[in-house]
């Protein structure tokens, strides 16, 4: 049975695909429209991360892995945290947020 990451990040495809050396891993996106988009509603890492693999595994013959990431500051009491992406507000570049 194949493994489907479930990530558009070609670098991070490949770090789990050396980790995971012998599996056949690849990334949900070439068997799944690259426009699909899970929507991250979830407060918490593991949330997202599970309705992501959740989501996508209704749409592959398969396994599906996912992960969600962010920055979390201590001195700003765990923030961005899950909001990393959206910090600088809707359609903010990744310098933005920075």
């Amino acid at each position: 049975m194949k493994l489907y990451v479930a990530t558009k990040n070609q670098h991070k495809l490949k770090e789990i695909k050396s980790i995971l050396v012998g599996m056949d891993v690849t990334s949900v996106y070439e068997v799944v429209d690259d426009s699909v988009d899970v929507e991250e509603t979830g407060s918490t890492f593991l949330e997202n991360a599970s309705l992501k693999a959740k989501a996508l595994s209704e749409m592959v013959d398969g396994y599906v892995i996912a992960d969600d990431s962010g920055i979390s500051v201590d001195i700003l009491d765990g923030a961005p945290g899950v909001y990393s992406a959206r910090f600088a507000g809707a359609g903010a570049t990744d310098a933005d947020n920075n």
